[in-house]
């Protein structure tokens, strides 16, 4: 199964402060500002999982050493959690930079993946890659265990505002987007938080690099420091087990900004797409 999750730059409203929300094998949140009600939570069964930078496509004015040092701050910012102030204990789970790759973003069933982060020039040409959004990150998951096998994050080049490098006025900043997808990466959805890195819209120049208590307190609850687990990055082959299903998609523009998340849900189960992901959901 594949749920495709959107980061949108938009100016709305707040919604009220809650509880940070997960991902789940129904892979529906309707509404952004709150979490999903159906389906088991998802999450990676080892302890840690490594993330590979495809530096193929540029976006301008952001050079190469500049995308992979925003990736790695973003990657950081995640490492650096700490889920009890007294102890210092750590979740129990971690992103880790490995070198660049070749590969291209997709899932190929029972074969070894990689988690890849890259630009994508071409948007908007299947149920992915939602139009408004500026980055989306597809994780695939067994729908019956919950175990995600595979995320791959993509920058959208077709972006009404262009990514910086230090998110000025007028454009989109590379890292807080980073940040906010590899939040979904390690099976976080939106969160009702307005300040929180997994808010899902960030307004045009705004940075939010860093994840608040509510990020906190997610990712210490999906991978609490009691897991015993050991760190494996390289993804092994594995067979995606359970049916697919298609879900809707919440998202929309605002004056004068764009929608770079929201949730724009697509699934499919046994799905092969290493050279692209296609357009409709199918069930197997």
């Amino acid at each position: 199964m594949r749920c495709a999750l959107a980061f949108v730059v938009a100016l709305l409203a707040p919604a009220s402060a809650q509880a940070y929300c997960r991902t789940t094998t129904s892979a529906r949140q309707p509404d952004p500002t709150m979490c999903p009600s159906q389906g088991s939570p998802i999450a990676w069964t080892t302890g840690c999982t490594g993330i590979r930078i495809n530096p193929a496509v540029a976006a301008p004015g952001i050079s190469p050493a500049q995308f992979r040092l925003a990736v790695s701050e973003s990657v950081r910012s995640w490492q650096t959690v700490i889920c009890d102030a007294t102890t210092r204990a750590a979740p129990s789970f971690e992103l880790v930079l490995l070198a660049d790759t070749a590969d291209l973003a997709g899932y190929e069933d029972a074969q070894a993946n990689t988690n890849v982060v890259t630009f994508r020039a071409t948007w908007g040409d299947d149920e992915f890659h939602d139009p408004n959004a500026a980055a989306i990150t597809v994780v695939t998951f067994g729908s019956r265990t919950g175990a995600i096998l595979d995320a791959d994050t993509e920058f959208n080049l077709r972006a009404r505002y262009p990514f910086s490098f230090d998110g000025g006025p007028g454009t989109t900043d590379v890292r807080t987007v980073a940040t906010h997808e590899f939040g979904h990466t390690q099976g976080l959805a939106h969160s009702p938080d307005r300040s929180a890195v997994m808010w899902y819209t960030a307004g045009q120049g705004e940075r939010r690099r860093t994840p608040n208590a509510d990020d906190v307190a997610g990712l210490c609850a999906v991978y609490p420091p009691d897991r015993a687990v050991r760190c494996d990055p390289d993804l092994r082959a594995q067979t995606l087990m359970g049916g697919g299903a298609a879900c809707g998609a919440s998202h929309g523009t605002a004056h004068g900004a764009l929608f770079v998340t929201g949730v724009a849900l697509a699934l499919a189960a046994g799905l092969r797409a290493r050279r692209r992901f296609v357009a409709t959901a199918r069930r197997s």
